[in-house]
């Protein structure tokens, strides 16, 4: 069996307010075995957040999936299809963060969108040479 992040997944955006699994799983197993397909959901209205993800069983039929459906229109709007990022990759600890200046703020408010909370804290990192110390900072 596999695991959840182990799973090729593709991120669905654009999705209209009415759309679903089924939706998704129809629009994507003409590629390939759809192992689990989700429509992330207003918890209040039970509507379409707009996104969802797609796992296949093999990445060579997300390959296809995201090469054909990135651009697809559907439901009078245009999918917006990538790779999904496991929840490691988008809530890093800070001892995790080796390099702070890659991170994207772009990515951390999109990927936030299903935290209860998410709290990023960046520190930039003086490097000391011989006894010298941080800026401001008295020894």
């Amino acid at each position: 069996m596999f695991k959840r992040d182990d799973l090729p997944t593709l991120r669905i955006q654009s999705l209209s307010v009415d759309a679903d699994e089924d939706d998704l799983r129809a629009l994507f197993e003409p590629f390939g075995r759809v192992v689990r397909a989700n429509v992330i959901k207003d918890r209040n209205t039970g509507e379409s957040k707009g996104f969802g993800f797609v796992s296949f069983e093999m990445r060579k039929d997300a390959e296809k999936a995201l090469a054909k459906m990135n651009g697809y229109g559907y439901d009078a709007l245009i999918l917006s299809v990538s790779w999904s990022r496991t929840s490691l990759q988008h809530h890093k600890g800070i001892a995790d963060v080796q390099n702070p200046e890659n991170l994207d703020p772009l990515d951390l408010v999109s990927s936030s969108s299903n935290c209860i909370t998410c709290i990023v804290v960046i520190t930039p990192l003086y490097p000391t040479i011989g006894t010298a110390s941080r800026p401001g900072v008295d020894h």
